[in-house]
């Protein structure tokens, strides 16, 4: 019994001087350029702190990545200097080597590094024909229509959002994020608005708004002004159906 009793005591003991995390690292997201720093403190620290980067350690490189291998306050921290969307966006991992065989590597879960990218200004399309800036869009009464608000080689990708005259278009709508094929870690956000026109909306502003936090104004926008075509039918003396289409004025 007294030999159990010391066995725990010593096992108590060594529990609680363990390396344990304090502060874990969390996701960032930060603008090309500055600098931001990722957290990590670690209590009774006695191993070596290291970064990992998608996988790979990270070394100490003067004025770009900066941490502290062995601090007496446990800050493991690291402070990524003029962050570049192609060097730092990535996932990235704190660890703290074992100090001794009983004990475990110190791994925290990876967080996410985005170094944003500002997208290119948003587009509408019309199946695969792009819609210019300020010219009219021409569509049928009553006649269901999909149309496409693209905005490409963002990180991380734009958010997109439908008016008709200001007032928000909140159903069938759906936004899609794939990656952009001509541009590593960037994004093209793509929304498909599925809307059928009346001849009330004729004259009306379908605008598509581009909201990131890289954009100098915080959001882009592209609007289209409506021209809506009325359809009717008619009986010719032949008994043929004929169709006419005439703009609305």
């Amino acid at each position: 019994m007294y030999i159990d009793e010391v066995t725990l005591a010593f096992s108590l003991a060594g529990a609680l001087f363990l390396q344990v995390f304090d502060t874990l690292p969390q996701d960032r997201e930060v603008n090309p350029g500055e600098l931001i720093v990722i957290p990590c403190k670690v209590r009774n620290r006695k191993g070596e702190c290291a970064w990992l980067k998608d996988g790979v350690v990270v070394g100490k490189i003067p004025m770009k990545y900066t941490f502290n291998r062995e601090p007496d306050d446990g800050d493991c921290g690291i402070t990524i200097t003029n962050t570049q969307l192609e060097d730092d966006d990535g996932l990235w991992q704190c660890q703290v080597t074992q100090a001794s065989l009983q004990e475990l590597t110190l791994t925290s879960p990876e967080v996410k590094l985005t170094v944003r990218e500002a997208p290119y200004p948003p587009i509408i399309e019309d199946s695969t024909i792009q819609i210019v800036q300020g010219d009219p869009f021409t569509a049928r009464a009553n006649e269901p229509k999909r149309l496409h608000c693209l905005a490409r080689k963002g990180n991380p990708p734009a958010i997109l959002k439908w008016f008709l005259n200001d007032v928000e278009i909140t159903t069938n709508v759906n936004q899609t994020n794939i990656r952009d094929l001509e541009k590593r870690k960037t994004w093209q956000a793509v929304s498909a608005l599925d809307m059928t026109f009346a001849k009330e909306d004729n004259h009306k502003m379908l605008k598509c708004v581009a909201i990131h936090d890289a954009y100098d104004t915080k959001a882009k926008d592209i609007t289209v002004q409506l021209g809506i075509l009325l359809v009717t039918h008619f009986v010719s003396l032949s008994t043929r159906v004929l169709t006419n289409l005439h703009r609305l004025s």
